[in-house]
């Protein structure tokens, strides 16, 4: 009995209350079935109620993360379509540019020709008239020797000879004046003896001490102005070997094989340069006089670096 009272007491009061007390129960519901929407809300059914609500938290940060995740691609997408506008833009200037040089090169083509072949004309007669005028020259500078060489007198080889009485000469020159002489090295002494009436040839003999020498002879046809016998030292413009050097090939001026030195017109050669062993002998000569002139008698030293040469030497005329 007491347990039914205490149910009708609680059925009277559940229907005392008011359907606004419980919050997401309609009112059409409440009006209806009261006592059912009592019962369907317990505990268990409010749990499950908050279940839903987590879900849908980590849904929505996983609708964001999407949506950073699809924005950075459309950014990246945004400039790779930008970089390839770009590239075909440069790619399209590249390719008209090349266009107008083209349409440039054939329009001005024929002015370009005239150009260049006009050019390699001008080149052409310079290089023409170049040569023609080093053939002239050429032609000229022969003509020129050859009639030099027409009026020079009749050159007869000279007389040489060899003695052993080196000492008596050596002995005999040093009581002469100006008969002892040094020839530096890479130097070149010349002695001018000019031709006189009274004589017919000209003599000359020399020696030195420890080391050969070079020795030449040549005449210059040139009228004599001067009667003096005069002595001129040249350095050499050549770079020769030292003497004891082997021999190599020879060079027009070498003292070996016999130089000749024919810068002047009017100089003919009789004796070419040659070295000569005169500090073991006495080397002496003679020519008879081809005309008027003055022969010149080269004593040549431009071959040694390092010695100087004592030269003993005399020059006499003879009937």
């Amino acid at each position: 009995m007491e347990t039914l009272e205490a149910t009708s007491a609680l059925q009277s009061r559940l229907s005392s209350l008011s359907v606004s007390s419980f919050p997401g129960i309609t009112s059409k519901q409440g009006e209806d079935r009261p006592l059912d929407s009592l019962q369907s809300t317990d505990l268990s059914q409010s749990c499950c109620v908050g279940e839903p609500n987590m879900d849908g938290a980590s849904d929505a940060s996983g609708s964001r993360e999407s949506i950073v995740v699809s924005g950075f691609y459309t950014k990246l997408m945004s400039l790779n379509q930008t970089y390839c506008r770009s590239s075909v833009c440069l790619s399209v200037i590249i390719i008209i540019i090349i266009i107008i040089i083209i349409i440039i090169i054939i329009i001005y083509q024929p002015y370009l020709c005239f150009f260049f072949f006009q050019s390699n004309h001008e080149s052409i007669i310079a290089e023409n008239l170049e040569g023609e005028a080093e053939e002239s020259i050429t032609t000229g500078t022969s003509e020129l020797s050859s009639e030099m060489k027409a009026q020079l007198p009749l050159l007869n080889p000279p007389a040489t000879w060899t003695s052993a009485t080196i000492k008596e000469l050596k002995t005999m020159l040093r009581t002469e004046k100006d008969s002892v002489v040094t020839v530096y090295r890479g130097d070149i002494m010349t002695v001018h003896v000019p031709t006189v009436p009274e004589s017919k040839r000209v003599c000359w003999e020399f020696a030195t001490d420890g080391y050969d020498i070079g020795f030449g002879v040549y005449f210059d046809c040139t009228p004599v102005t001067s009667r003096n016998i005069t002595v001129h030292i040249s350095e050499s413009s050549d770079d020769e070997d030292e003497e004891e050097e082997v021999e190599g090939p020879v060079s027009s001026g070498d003292v070996e094989k016999g130089s000749k030195i024919l810068n002047n017109s009017n100089l003919g050669e009789i004796l070419p340069v040659y070295r000569q062993d005169s500090h073991l002998l006495v080397h002496g000569g003679s020519h008879d006089f081809p005309g008027e002139g003055t022969y010149l008698l080269k004593f040549d030293n431009s071959y040694s670096l390092w010695r100087n040469k004592t030269l003993y030497y005399r020059v006499y005329y003879s009937a």
